[in-house]
């Protein structure tokens, strides 16, 4: 729902503003399907540092396990 804001917000303003998912995100099939839902919502123009963050620290320690 929070995508379909933002989206409603730029179609309204042409204004972009980002996004930051955060909480819960601990494993690199959790983030990758925030990914794919701001692609899908938003566009690719919206997979930019500047306007898509992941806020999970326990993400990157478990990416860095993983890999």
């Amino acid at each position: 729902q929070m995508l379909d804001s933002i989206h409603e917000f730029y179609l309204g303003t042409g204004k972009k503003i980002g996004i930051k998912a955060a909480g819960g995100i601990a494993d690199a099939d959790t983030a990758l399907k925030y990914y794919m839902l701001v692609k899908e919502v938003l566009g690719e123009e919206w997979l930019s540092p500047e306007l898509f963050r992941i806020g999970a620290s326990r993400l990157a320690e478990n990416v860095f396990r993983e890999l």
